[in-house]
């Protein structure tokens, strides 16, 4: 996916959509939503800028670059959870009208570029693009929502804290307590010793201040899902050490389904073929645990639904006792382990369709240049249905 083109910046939804209603965004432009990340609305979902674009004739033409999230029935050029996000000091929030954007994304390789360019004329060099975006105050209209809750400001600092966007919007309670331990008075040990020290005993970084890999800027590479920047995994490390597995929330009357997305030990492309594709079905036909549902199996990674079964087991658990298997019966020992440790896991919602779920994880293989329609992809299947 290539594309270069102006870009309409925006600093809130609404004005996104008063933009689309009136045709001021057209073919071409690169729609940039600035400031709504968890900062300046709570990282809102922009599914209504996603969805009237899908109904446009013209919306394919047109990319958006935000620092939101998108739903995941959303389709087309969407780059979003940009860190550092706009009200962090991120680049999103310096680009203004008119600056042409380029953004090119290898499909098979998943790895890509968004770039700042210039604003007209001959494209400047990497060196005299970041010195313009360096240079360049924040936008104007920069600025947290006025009836942001209490409770998501605080949520919005402490994931901040965490590595913002960069490091998932989640929270790492280490890193957390390392900044307000360094912020912190030192407590008196005897009488003699001054209640207020005049500096802390380590130096803290703003909570505010962006990591130093931004998205967009000459050459900066899309870092792939669960990705940290190089600031962030310095400024966490050793903490930040693997995705958080949140328990299944149970409710009265409704079954559990998780969705699951594992990667294989340094991403090798050994899965997408008829022999790994038995071995995983039997694996998972075994381990009763859990029940996989429908699946997906892409080159590097698999894409699952599975639910608990009858005996009393965690999903970490079952995940570890079948991924063990998987590799005892691998037939190329060079390529034991094949999973990483590791794996991504969410519940759906209530409100959520597991069919539509099932219907974006099945475009996968055609999102990747893999295949040209979700049923000419041969490695996916369903082992046992689940009630939903």
């Amino acid at each position: 996916y290539r594309k270069t083109g102006p870009a309409r910046v925006f600093t809130s939804e609404a004005a996104a959509i008063a933009a689309l209603r009136t045709g001021a965004v057209v073919a071409g432009d690169v729609m940039v939503l600035a400031g709504i990340g968890p900062m300046g609305t709570g990282m809102e979902e922009t599914y209504q800028i996603t969805s009237a674009l899908k109904m446009l004739p013209f919306g394919k033409h047109v990319a958006l670059l935000t620092d939101a999230r998108f739903s995941g029935v959303s389709t087309g050029a969407c780059l979003g959870h940009i860190g550092p996000e706009a009200l962090a000091g991120g680049p999103l929030g310096k680009v203004r009208d008119g600056d042409r954007i380029r953004i090119v994304i290898d499909r098979r390789a998943m790895t890509g570029t968004v770039d700042f360019i210039g604003e007209t004329g001959r494209d400047l060099s990497p060196a005299e693009a970041a010195a313009e975006l360096a240079a360049r105050p924040p936008h104007p209209g920069l600025a947290p929502h006025p009836q942001l809750p209490d409770d998501t400001r605080l949520w919005a600092a402490l994931q901040n804290a965490s590595g913002g966007t960069w490091g998932g919007c989640v929270y790492d309670v280490e890193a957390i307590l390392s900044l307000t331990e360094a912020r912190a008075p030192a407590r008196p040990t005897d009488p003699s010793a001054p209640a207020h020290p005049t500096e802390p005993s380590a130096p803290a970084r703003p909570a505010s201040a962006p990591a130093r890999v931004p998205i967009i800027t000459p050459s900066a590479p899309t870092p792939r899902a669960g990705a940290l920047s190089p600031g962030a995994q310095e400024r966490l490390a050793p903490h930040y050490k693997h995705p958080i597995h949140l328990p299944p929330s149970e409710a009265h009357n409704h079954p559990i389904i998780i969705s699951v997305t594992v990667v294989t030990k340094a991403r090798r492309p050994i899965l997408a073929n008829p022999r790994a594709h038995e071995l995983l079905r039997e694996v998972w036909a075994e381990a009763a645990d859990w029940s996989v549902g429908r699946y997906v199996i892409m080159p590097d990674h698999v894409h699952f639904f599975c639910a608990p079964g009858e005996q009393d087991g965690t999903l970490e658990r079952w995940m570890t006792y079948w991924k063990s298997r998987l590799s005892k019966s691998w037939p190329e020992r060079d390529q034991v382990p094949v999973f990483q440790t590791q794996h991504w896991d969410r519940q759906l919602r209530r409100e959520e369709s597991y069919d539509e779920k099932w219907t974006y994880m099945r475009a996968n293989p055609v999102r990747a240049g893999l295949a040209t329609h979700p049923d000419d992809w041969p490695h996916q299947g369903e082992i046992h249905i689940l009630r939903w």
